[in-house]
């Protein structure tokens, strides 16, 4: 019996491993210009080239593309994150949720979650592109939900630009059914532990 309950914990814990990293985070899109505009962060760190507080596209050498080209509200302060750079912002508390504008969605785009300096999830622009957003051409406002929780996101670009404004960040309360999931776990583990050391004495 004892054996067979390892069994069941040792396929349990290759599901759930093999299952977090298969996976990335989940997302919705929303294709109208945002009824709000949030104030532009400034990046906690940054690396290579990245443009804050820009108000327009570079319509000379295609470098960049307003999230706001194409709204109501063209000449709203924006971020470009160049190509091999990226933009840190770091948060003083760990949250679940981020939502922002991106612009002229590019498969070299890369949204990147961590916690604690380790990554946790990530999100690639191929993937919302596969979601409906058109490539390289139209702003779509995103919603993200991470993995896990996360006290830091990076926008990370490859190539040409990731450009992205009205960044909003909140913790979102996990599923209702993951704790009491977890504490089922836990007792379980307790139970074989116990029955381990009841057969050993």
């Amino acid at each position: 019996m004892n054996s067979v309950f390892k069994l069941i914990i040792g396929v349990f814990v290759l599901t759930v491993i093999g299952a977090q990293s298969a996976s990335s985070a989940t997302f919705n899109l929303d294709f109208n210009e945002p009824l709000t505009i949030t104030p532009l962060l400034s990046a906690s760190s940054t690396s290579g080239t990245v443009h804050e507080g820009l108000t327009s596209s570079d319509s000379t050498s295609y470098m960049y593309k307003s999230p706001f080209e194409g709204t109501t509200t063209p000449a709203e302060a924006f971020t470009s994150v160049q190509a091999r750079s990226e933009a840190s912002y770091k948060f003083s508390d760990a949250v679940t949720q981020v939502s922002f504008l991106w612009g002229s969605v590019d498969f070299f785009n890369t949204v990147v979650f961590k916690n604690n300096g380790t990554i946790v999830d990530y999100l690639s622009g191929q993937t919302v592109i596969d979601a409906g957003a058109v490539s390289g051409e139209e702003f779509v406002q995103i919603s993200i939900l991470a993995l896990a929780a996360f006290d830091e996101i990076i926008f990370r670009s490859s190539q040409n630009a990731f450009e992205f404004a009205n960044l909003s960040i909140s913790a979102v309360p996990l599923p209702a059914a993951l704790p009491l999931y977890a504490a089922g776990v836990v007792l379980l583990a307790l139970i074989g532990r116990k029955r381990s050391v009841k057969g050993s004495s």
